[in-house]
């Protein structure tokens, strides 16, 4: 329990007092089981520890992606390059911040660090080919990906950028074929199971594609995505209801999305749509 794994870090602490990685373990635990108060207190006294170590930044950064302060996140990561610049486990988690945050030029600087440091570095083929997916540059996307998925051929990682690459290229066929590869290599992969759900979609197979978009959300209820892509399909076939359920339930999870207005005015005019038609039929009713 977080209890039994709090009790001995402080047993540990005893024996190294205000050790910065002990005290950012025991920081986690405390968020983690909801006691915020502690954890508070745990950040504070680690912000008080002399800011030349890194690993309070690295703990600042655990505490940023809890609260998904994309900010923060960066902001703290560079503090902890600055003081230990062969952090390369900092630096590639940097550079995946960066490329969602589209700060590209940024994530390539990163990446090429982390080439220099450490040319085999783990998953670094992985982290370029995604860069390359991203600016648009397929072919070189490709031949990383090929390259990722040769030196780790038990690993799902290649598999599934090549199902995204080609997914993007409009090679449907070619795609579905990595990401069955993907699931295969790890059949509980939501990454490849959405992408087998796309690939349904787009060549009419509903039943197929609310099948894993349905098996997506089994294996993790807190994913957004998945929501909104089963309201989708559902939207297609015309059932509106369930499509504004997996919509609510998508927005909840997932409030400030780009996608909230449009859904909403989705939700809403078919909602009104109903009362309209309900108000006519009882006005109906009472005439009869």
């Amino acid at each position: 329990t977080a209890a039994s794994a709090i009790g001995y870090l402080y047993d540990v602490l005893k024996d190294f007092k205000d050790n910065p990685i002990i005290l950012s373990e025991i920081g986690i635990y405390y968020y983690r089981s909801g006691q915020l108060k502690n954890y508070e207190n745990i950040k504070k006294k680690l912000q008080e520890i002399n800011d030349k170590d890194s690993n309070m930044f690295k703990f600042l950064v655990e505490s940023a992606k809890l609260d998904d302060d994309y900010k923060k996140i960066v902001d703290y990561a560079y503090k902890v390059i600055e003081i230990d610049p062969g952090d390369l486990k900092t630096r590639i988690y940097l550079a995946e911040i960066l490329m969602e945050l589209r700060k590209y030029k940024k994530a390539k600087f990163q990446l090429d660090e982390i080439k220099k440091r450490f040319s085999s570095f783990p998953r670094l083929n992985y982290f370029y080919a995604k860069f390359y997916i991203l600016i648009n540059d397929l072919d070189k996307a490709t031949e990383l990906a090929l390259a990722e998925q040769k030196q780790n051929p038990g690993v799902v990682d290649g598999p599934l950028l090549l199902g995204d690459i080609y997914k993007k290229k409009k090679e449907i066929f070619k795609a579905r074929d990595y990401y069955l590869l993907a699931t295969q290599i790890d059949p509980k992969n939501i990454e490849a199971i959405l992408g087998l759900a796309f690939i349904a979609f787009h060549s009419n197979q509903f039943d197929l594609a609310i099948d894993q978009y349905q098996k997506a959300i089994g294996l993790d209820e807190t994913r957004p995505e998945s929501y909104k892509l089963l309201g989708d399909v559902y939207k297609k076939l015309g059932q509106s209801q369930p499509a504004i359920n997996n919509y609510k339930q998508f927005l909840e999870l997932s409030p400030n999305s780009r996608y909230k207005s449009s859904l909403m005015n989705y939700i809403q005019k078919v909602e009104w749509g109903r009362y309209a038609w309900y108000k006519i039929f009882w006005k109906q009713l009472r005439l009869c």
